[in-house]
């Protein structure tokens, strides 16, 4: 297995900083609990609850402070010196709340930057455009940096047609079984990067307190085939995919392709996409197939601090869950919550390709 860390020290108290500057102590004195949600289907985000009465001048605290005001920009990191942030992004939602039995708090929530591409509905057409083109213009037009793998086809028009910039691209990226999300003020268009070192090894009884798997064979197959029909020519497009092209992540191969031998060989087939060219009826039917690929077999995962440095979108090592369920898992969620009576819980969503 590639190289990892193991045999993680007690977590220290989080590090948060508004606008680059080190939370103030005051803030820092009235924080109950942080959660973070890292999610590579969704925004990413960040509560932060804190106590919002200060008894002593009897006024609200920050319910109504421009430090904790909408745009304000906050990061977040998980453990000691050196460690990634866990969160970057900036607020977009501030709910006080007010009840009979206890004194008012307030929940300040963040997005990471993924929300800008959710601002608003556009019609458009790109012209002479390949779709990882167009992630790289959306992410320059929402101020953000761009990391995207090449997709090879160029498309002579592609319409967004009245959807958000978020819902356009991520139509894009499902023809290539891409994912798409931002970390640190970076949009990434690629596919899941199941082959990346793996950033922990997490065993269950020690690091996993809780560990459920479930491995489902049922309605799979390892050939995918795209049928359309080219008017001009006035001939079929047939493009295909196989499953043995798609890195397994251990066990006897892809899923697919086990269950080919097992229940014999079978193939899907996708005739309602319109496509121009093979090669873009190639790249659409190994986008399905890497997108069924992944959900060979799921788990999840819960744990205290050892989970603190795992990122959604990093390959994580699992022992102890037999000769099947152990191996290299791929995170796709995962949620951070730390309350300050010392309590910290992480759970996760982890895929696999095989078994």
């Amino acid at each position: 297995m590639p190289s990892a860390t193991s045999g993680i020290p007690a977590l220290p108290t989080p590090t948060v900083r508004l606008d680059g500057a080190q939370l103030p102590p005051e803030v820092q004195r009235d924080l109950i609990a942080i959660r973070i949600e890292q999610d590579l289907g969704a925004i990413g985000m960040l509560t932060l609850e804190l106590r919002n009465w200060d008894a002593a001048t009897q006024r609200h605290t920050w319910s109504d402070s421009s430090l904790l005001a909408v745009g304000t920009g906050i990061e977040v990191w998980l453990g000691g010196p050196g460690a990634p942030s866990a969160f970057l992004g900036e607020v977009t939602g501030i709910e006080p709340v007010w009840a009979p039995d206890r004194s008012p708090t307030v929940t300040v929530r963040a997005y990471d930057y993924l929300h800008r591409l959710t601002r608003g509905s556009v019609t458009r057409t790109f012209v002479d455009a390949s779709d990882s083109d167009i992630a790289s213009r959306l992410a320059r037009e929402a101020g953000l940096r761009a990391r995207v793998t090449a997709t090879g086809t160029r498309h002579r028009h592609v319409l967004q047609s009245n959807q958000t910039d978020l819902e356009f691209l991520r139509s894009r990226a499902r023809r290539h079984g891409f994912e798409v999300f931002v970390r640190d003020r970076e949009l990434h268009f690629r596919e899941p990067a199941l082959g990346a070192p793996v950033t922990s090894v997490l065993r269950v009884g020690d690091e996993i307190e809780h560990f459920v798997a479930w491995l489902s064979a049922a309605g799979r197959a390892g050939r995918e085939t795209v049928r359309a029909w080219d008017p001009r020519a006035k001939e079929a497009v047939v493009g295909s995919g196989e499953s043995q092209v798609l890195p397994a992540m251990g066990g006897a191969g892809v899923g697919q392709r086990q269950t080919d031998t097992i229940f014999g060989r079978a193939t899907v087939t996708t005739a309602d996409v319109p496509v121009r060219t093979r090669r873009e009826a190639e790249e659409l039917a190994l986008g399905r197939l890497r997108t069924s690929a992944l959900t060979y077999v799921e788990a999840e995962a819960e744990g205290g601090d050892a989970l603190a440095p795992v990122r959604a979108g990093t390959t994580v090592g699992v022992q102890g869950a037999g000769t099947r369920f152990s191996g290299t898992y791929y995170v796709a969620q995962v949620v951070h919550t730390f309350a300050y009576d010392n309590r910290f819980r992480s759970s996760c969503q982890l895929r696999r390709t095989s078994a």
